[in-house]
């Protein structure tokens, strides 16, 4: 099983535009070995609102248990950071989270496909 976090605004439909620690949300997808969603789940990022220089290492521990993290914007300092906890980093220019989610998947099923 994969876990997948995509940074997403208030309504989760949206994927947060802004840097990553300011990411109202994230919502996390359970992707089983054939990609189908089994799970979904919605977490709050606590860390939304702080300023600190190393917001990056507690959004990592936010995710601690994600494979994958979906976002518009990272940092320059929280990319070999999220990096660093074994977080492969997919970046997006798509603004709808389940079309993020899809594109991430299609790629991942070609991979897969191109292996055999």
């Amino acid at each position: 099983m994969v876990r997948v976090a995509i940074a997403v605004t208030e309504n989760g439909a949206k994927v947060y535009q802004g840097m990553l620690g300011r990411a109202v949300a994230f919502l996390i997808f359970d992707l089983d070995m054939a990609w189908c969603i089994v799970g979904r789940e919605w977490r709050t990022n606590i860390y939304q609102h702080t300023l600190q220089h190393d917001k990056t290492l507690d959004v990592a521990d936010l995710l601690k248990d994600c494979q994958v993290l979906i976002s518009w914007r990272i940092g320059p300092r929280g990319i070999p950071r999220l990096r660093a906890r074994n977080l492969e980093l997919i970046f997006t220019n798509s603004e709808d989270a389940e079309a993020a989610l899809q594109a991430y998947v299609t790629t991942k099923k070609a991979e897969r496909a191109n292996e055999c």
